[in-house]
């Protein structure tokens, strides 16, 4: 992964099972991090940036696909992407904490089938829904409903990305 500039960021990576594959904090900008000896697979990838001071920029999650023993960079510009990470992207409009409503916008580089999924922590689809979108750029709300006071994993899966993003109630 490149393009990871921040005073202090921690670089996490998870399996599809949500264990802990890699586990790292780096101060002064290490500008690219390398995972090895992943095999081919699915993986969550989290990197939170942080201040000197250690206070949250911002936070980034996204999955990645390995296919030969590589990751593609999820953090890379979309004219960078290469692989099953292209030039798709997904943009939580909604505040986070979210309320009633999970508003989203989805840049498509072709037509395709997206379906947007609300996990809890343990992995348990709690909501799902499927829905057909043009190329180009949508909005799309969706009512969370009745769900307690918590956190939650939105993931986000087209035929050309799948985007994990963590989102609190």
């Amino acid at each position: 992964m490149s393009g990871l500039t921040a005073p202090v960021l921690t670089v996490q990576v998870f399996n599809n099972s949500w264990s802990t594959i890699f586990n790292q904090t780096f101060t002064n900008s290490p500008g690219s991090v390398s995972v090895s000896s992943l095999a081919a697979g699915t993986y969550h990838v989290k990197v939170n940036f942080n201040s000197a001071a250690w206070t949250g920029i911002c936070e980034k999650m996204i999955d990645a696909v390995v296919a030969t023993g590589s990751v593609a960079n999820p953090f890379a510009s979309a004219n960078e992407q290469v692989g099953t990470l292209q030039r798709s992207s997904v943009s939580l409009l909604s505040s986070n904490p979210i309320k009633e409503n999970i508003k989203l916008r989805i840049e498509l580089e072709r037509a395709q089938k997206i379906v947007v999924a609300i996990m809890d922590v343990e992995g348990r689809i709690l909501f799902t829904k499927t829905s057909s979108y043009a190329q180009g750029r949508h909005e799309a709300i969706f009512t969370t409903g009745l769900l307690p006071t918590g956190s939650y994993f939105l993931k986000i899966t087209g035929e050309t990305f799948m985007e994990t993003k963590k989102v609190f109630r």
